[in-house]
């Protein structure tokens, strides 16, 4: 049980370090081979793998916000009698933002997080409005 407070603790530090766009500080808790999936076929879209192609997808969603704030609203542990910081994580989370040409941009997302001694190995993310981010996208 101590494994998942720790792992839930670490989990919301994470997007704390996003929400105050302080990226180098969240790929510290990311491993080196981690692996990021984003569905769909939007330009965004597919598999990005290693910590330094992660950060470079990162700077690039988070560059096209001229402001944001991500609020965790959930986050559900799989495994609630962990020991270790190792565990999967679903995170539900939203995000209000302005982009870059002044329009607003909503969404909410669930991730699904495979945590491995206390750093993210896999990322699935879900987000829950498709044309929002089309539109953001300019797609």
């Amino acid at each position: 049980m101590l494994g998942t407070i720790i792992a839930r603790y670490m989990t919301r530090k994470s997007f704390g370090h996003l929400n105050n766009g302080d990226i180098d500080a969240f790929l510290k808790t990311v491993a080196e081979d981690a692996v990021l999936e984003f569905p769909g076929n939007l330009s965004i879209s597919g598999e990005t793998k290693g910590k330094q192609a992660i950060g470079e997808w990162l700077k690039n969603i988070f560059g096209r916000f001229s402001e944001y704030t991500l609020t965790v609203n959930n986050i559900y542990m799989k495994d609630i009698f962990a020991f270790g910081p190792s565990n999967s994580a679903a995170v539900e989370f939203s995000i209000e933002a302005t982009l870059q040409n002044g329009s607003p941009y909503k969404n909410t997302y669930v991730i699904l997080l495979d945590l491995k001694g206390g750093k993210m190995v896999r990322s699935k993310e879900f987000p829950y409005d498709f044309e929002a981010i089309r539109r953001a996208l300019g797609e």
